[in-house]
C-alpha cells in the first residue's frame, strides 16, 4: 500500500493540474505559470515514477551513463519552458500546451531516474545549472524595461523575476544531493 502512495499522489496532482479551471487559473499570471504550474508538473511525474525509479534507471542505463543524458534532457526542457517566446506560444496554441502538459511530467520521470543513475557530482551539476538559469532569468526579468511575454504585464514579470531569484537561492538547499538511503517518497524527505 505504501508503494502506491507516491504514484497516487502524483496522479492526483496531475489530475488537478490538468483540470481546465486550474490550468486557466495557473496561466493567468506569469508567476503562477512559471513558479507553480511548471514545477508542479515536474513533481507529479517524479511522484508517479518514484517507486519504479531503480528499475527505470537500470532499463535506461545503456542510454544514460551516470545520469548524463537525463541531466541534459532536463536542462533542455527547463530552458525551453522558461523562454518567453515558448511561454507565449503555449498560451496561444492548444497543441503546444498539450505538449507541455506531457513533456513536463515526463521530465519528472527523468528526474527520478537521474536521482538514481547520477553520482553526487552529476546531481550537483544539474542543480547548479538549474539554479544558475533561474538566477539569470530572474535578473533579466527584473532589469527589463519591456515585457518579454505578450501575455503578461511588466509588474507580473518583475514579481516572477523575484520569485526566480528566490528559487535559485533555495533550490540548492532543498535538493542538494544526498548519498544516504533515499526515503520511500520524495515528499517525506
Amino acid at each position: 500500500m505504501k508503494r502506491l502512495a507516491c504514484p497516487a499522489a502524483g496522479l492526483a496532482l496531475l489530475g488537478l493540474l490538468l483540470h481546465p479551471l486550474m490550468r486557466e487559473l495557473l496561466s493567468a499570471r506569469m508567476s503562477l505559470h512559471l513558479g507553480l504550474q511548471l514545477p508542479a508538473l515536474l513533481a507529479a511525474g517524479l511522484l508517479i515514477a518514484w517507486p519504479a525509479r531503480h528499475g527505470l534507471a537500470r532499463a535506461l542505463a545503456p542510454w544514460n551513463p551516470q545520469g548524463l543524458n537525463s541531466a541534459l534532457l532536463l536542462l533542455t526542457l527547463a530552458s525551453l519552458a522558461m523562454l518567453p517566446r515558448v511561454i507565449d506560444a503555449v498560451l496561444a496554441e492548444p497543441a503546444l500546451e498539450a505538449a507541455k502538459l506531457v513533456a513536463l511530467p515526463l521530465g519528472g520521470v527523468l528526474l527520478a531516474v537521474h536521482r538514481v543513475a547520477a553520482g553526487t557530482v552529476m546531481q550537483a551539476f544539474l542543480i547548479g545549472n538549474v539554479a544558475w538559469m533561474l538566477a539569470v532569468g530572474g535578473l533579466l526579468m527584473l532589469d527589463a524595461e519591456l515585457r518579454y511575454c505578450n501575455a503578461y504585464l511588466i509588474d507580473d514579470q518583475q514579481h516572477t523575476g523575484l520569485l526566480m531569484l528566490l528559487a535559485a537561492g533555495l533550490l540548492p538547499l532543498g535538493l542538494w544531493p544526498r548519498r544516504a538511503a533515499a526515503p520511500p517518497c520524495p515528499a517525506q524527505a
